[in-house]
């Protein structure tokens, strides 16, 4: 079955390590939010992020129809790809 939904993906969060990075931040899906951590590699083998839900992220997906699965790697395309908004972080880099 393949469901249709529209996503809009927030990083609120940013912090580069020596080797990855890592982001936080909130995806809505169809009047859906949900939280999401994520860690960025990109130094040797090109781009790419792991996105992460918690149990209770997942459980709320599946509730609406979704695949958590799916929704991850949609999120994982739009991440690499720079399609999601970046809230101020200016306390992070300070």
């Amino acid at each position: 079955m393949v469901v249709s939904y529209m996503m809009k993906i927030t990083v609120s969060s940013a912090q580069m390590g020596a080797v990855a990075g890592f982001i936080k931040g909130h995806i809505d899906i169809d009047g859906l939010t949900v939280n999401f951590v994520g860690t960025a590699y990109g130094r040797f083998s090109g781009h790419n992020i792991s996105v992460r839900f918690s149990p209770a992220a997942k459980k709320k997906m599946v509730q609406r129809g979704l695949d958590p699965e799916q929704v991850a790697l949609d999120a994982q395309q739009a991440l690499i790809t720079g399609s999601f908004e970046l809230t101020d972080n200016s306390a992070a880099s300070e």
